[in-house]
């Protein structure tokens, strides 16, 4: 089992379903994935229990030895896509990534 650090967007709470988190992170990572800040980490939806579970985004380091600490430049990325995207950007991409979405719900669920 991987390692992960734990990343809570500050921007989702607990009033959005677990379903509509993860579609809403798999819309964040995907555009920040290729951001060449994180190429030294993976990041992927996790699912943390603690107090219940709920889903959240995992930072994976590539490098252990790497000390740098990537949660606050998530949260600016994932913040900034958010204030800058459009909705009918977000429902073209679920009509598009359906397939890939249910697959991370899907895991998630398995967890």
């Amino acid at each position: 089992m991987k390692g992960y650090q734990v990343v809570e967007l500050d921007c989702l709470n607990e009033m959005i379903s677990n379903d509509m988190s993860i579609s809403i992170m798999y819309f964040l990572l995907e555009n920040i994935r290729n951001n060449r800040l994180f190429e030294n980490v993976d990041l992927e939806i996790i699912k943390v229990t603690y107090l219940g579970s709920y889903p959240a985004i995992g930072i994976h380091y590539k490098d252990p030895c790497n000390k740098m600490d990537y949660e606050q430049d998530v949260q600016k990325a994932c913040n900034h896509i958010i204030q800058q995207f459009k909705v009918e950007d977000f429902i073209y991409f679920i009509i598009n990534n359906r397939q890939n979405i249910d697959k991370e719900i899907f895991n998630y669920s398995k967890e």
